[in-house]
């Protein structure tokens, strides 16, 4: 008997059924989660982990309601994570949390359709979200950097046109959006600006310099045309189309979980 078995065994199709069947077991368990797994407990231990990741990517510690919305990120992460391992994506491959959660996103989006919308649905969602689209309004602008020991002096001597004698250098911008100008001079310095009349001095500070700013030359805003920029349009609507899609899914399989928070939501260390 025991020699009939070992010589069954050595066949080629009888290790093939037996192959089988494992393969059979481990993908009929595969994507099922434990009742444990389900639960997602946030401690201390994570939001304080998290705390300090903010505090590290950002350089400022969060209020209260950034933080929950950085938790909250972590938190579909963590879910998208523990389907994906469910799911086997995995196996044979040792990278980082982040590299399942892409692929689980990636099956996820794979099983998305994008279909079902026509013509009049994206000129509608054109028309809710042309400005997306238009040609922000561009400036020539002329700077100088002042010191801040003596930027009264110094701002008094350009408005009244002697900067040029005590050798204050002038610098030239062309062609920048009110985005590029807030970067380069600090927030709501285009704002500062419009409210002055083209072509005078006006001081700007934020925290790190002062300058001495004007603008030179506006080219006005110019609206899209729908047809112009309609294959753009297009993708961008089937990406939020995707996204708003996406979403759902993930609120289904979020719903699948019991999560629990600490009383505590910021950490009572912050140092």
């Amino acid at each position: 008997m025991q020699n009939l078995f070992r010589s069954a065994i050595a066949q080629p199709i009888f290790q093939f059924f037996i192959i089988a069947a494992v393969l059979y077991t481990a993908v009929y368990w595969s994507g099922k989660l434990s009742g444990d797994e389900y639960n997602v407990n946030i401690s201390d231990k994570v939001t304080n982990d998290l705390y300090s990741r903010y505090k590290s990517e950002y350089g400022l510690a969060p209020d209260e309601v950034t933080f929950r919305a950085y938790l909250d990120d972590w938190m579909q992460e963590e879910i998208l994570f523990r389907e994906a391992k469910a799911m086997g994506l995995d196996i044979g491959d040792d990278m980082i949390r982040e590299r399942l959660v892409r692929k689980f996103k990636d099956v996820l989006l794979g099983e998305i359709s994008t279909g079902g919308w026509d013509e009049e649905d994206l000129q509608n969602w054109f028309n809710e979200n042309s400005s997306l689209f238009d040609v922000p309004p561009l400036f020539d602008i002329e700077e100088i950097a002042l010191n801040k020991s003596t930027y009264q002096a110094q701002f008094e001597s350009i408005v009244s046109n002697e900067y040029k004698a005590v050798d204050l250098k002038t610098r030239k911008f062309y062609g920048r959006s009110p985005a590029n100008i807030n970067q380069l001079f600090g927030k709501d310095a285009i704002n500062t600006l419009e409210n002055h009349d083209e072509g005078g001095w006006v001081l700007i500070k934020n925290a790190e310099s002062l300058h001495a700013v004007r603008i030179t030359k506006i080219v006005a805003s110019q609206k899209s045309n729908f047809e112009d920029v309609r294959v753009r349009a297009s993708q961008i609507y089937q990406d939020q189309l995707m996204r708003e899609q996406l979403n759902v899914r993930l609120s289904d399989i979020a719903a699948k979980y019991e999560i629990s928070f600490p009383e505590q939501l910021i950490p009572t260390q912050r140092d």
